[in-house]
């Protein structure tokens, strides 16, 4: 019998690939797609990072190491990080892939160390991977020298079956100690200044609506913010905050509680917790910035509602109108098989490993060469 062709393998290390399964399983789900397609991923770690050789460096959120508070360790742990990728591309003549989620760091934009630190990243860049078309466009609007490297854009992936989905309304308002007839507003990710959660919880405060109620949950980032947070909740029994990491269960019972996810972003590119809310089967509004009406575009304007400007209460009410839709959204264009055979296909454009012939393992066909840009 003849052997079956297979698709070569190609090998690569991730930052991150499964370390934040628990609290974004974004990255995780990526290199879980790509297994199928003949990629074996590993972790960014001591042990792996000290090994030469990987046909890919796959880059999620570069700016990490801008995060850390202190400065000396700052300055050394994004040293550390530059070096290890330039002896990984000339040493090991390993590519470098960045997943843009984001064109430029949140943290610290002004500080001399972050422009030096980004700015000899993107030299080093070999490829990129954009969420959506807008994505891709602003990122070549602010780095014009990507433009020139191989890029395709993958649409972030939904979030079905990361969360349970079997909570029913009912009994996770029970739990939250809500009642039945609340209109309940949730903000569910990380507290970060750019989603202007105060602006939300102020127009809750300012509005004479006793059922209507505001979640805000997820870890704290922002310690300004959340001290408004805190004070308005204080004042308001209709505010209730959970400012901490919510485990897989809790996420759930806030998503089946809730009538609207309410994401008030002053600036957005990509959002995860869109993709959640909508993997939640929960309508969504939204300012109408960034990748959202490209989202809007697929998933439909039911489900994802948006509004320009600055977040009103009458465009909370509006959506808050419109209800629950029926069913779930479409999310086809979100799968994570078609994550996996964009992304391996990329990845083998970018390193020229082609089909293995002679191979006993069988695996799909990659997409074309020519569907990529």
């Amino acid at each position: 019998m003849a052997a079956k062709e297979c698709i070569a393998p190609v090998s690569v290390l991730a930052w991150p690939a499964t370390r934040t399964r628990e609290t974004n399983p974004y990255p995780f789900r990526v290199q879980d797609s790509t297994a199928a397609f003949g990629v074996s991923t590993k972790e960014f770690n001591l042990r792996n990072v000290v090994r030469l050789g990987w046909d890919v460096i796959h880059v999620h959120w570069p700016e990490v190491p801008l995060r850390i508070r202190r400065f000396p360790v700052r300055l050394i742990v994004c040293v550390g990080v530059l070096v290890l990728l330039r002896c990984h591309k000339l040493i090991g003549r390993s590519k470098i892939v960045w997943t843009t989620h984001n064109l430029e760091p949140h943290e610290r934009r002004e500080h001399w160390l972050t422009r030096w630190y980004f700015s000899r990243f993107l030299r080093m860049v070999d490829g990129t991977i954009s969420l959506s078309e807008f994505g891709r466009d602003e990122l070549f609007r602010r780095h014009p020298t990507l433009k020139e490297k191989p890029s395709v854009v993958v649409r972030h992936g939904h979030y079905r079956g990361d969360y349970p989905s079997d909570v029913d309304r009912c009994s996770a308002r029970k739990r939250l100690l809500l009642d039945d007839e609340d209109q309940v507003l949730l903000s569910l990710g990380m507290i970060r200044p750019y989603k202007n959660l105060p602006l939300l919880a102020r127009l809750v405060h300012q509005s004479n609506q006793p059922k209507l109620k505001l979640l805000v949950a997820g870890p704290g980032k922002s310690p300004e913010d959340e001290t408004i947070l805190w004070e308005l909740a204080e004042q308001d029994g209709r505010i209730r905050l959970e400012i901490a990491f919510l485990p897989a269960s809790e996420v759930a019972n806030y998503f089946a509680a809730c009538d609207l996810v309410v994401l008030p972003y002053s600036d957005i590119l990509n959002s995860g917790s869109l993709l959640l809310a909508l993997s939640m089967s929960r309508p969504a509004l939204i300012t109408d910035k960034g990748a959202t009406p490209e989202i809007a575009d697929l998933v439909g304007h039911t489900w994802v509602q948006m509004y320009g400007g600055e977040l009103t209460m009458e465009a909370i009410q509006r959506a808050l109108g419109a209800g629950v839709p029926e069913g779930q959204p479409d999310l086809s264009e979100f799968e994570w098989p078609l994550t996996g055979r964009l992304t391996s296909t990329f990845f083998r454009r970018l390193i020229g490993k082609r089909i293995a012939a002679n191979c006993e393992r069988s695996s799909p066909a990659p997409m074309p060469f020519e569907k990529l840009s």
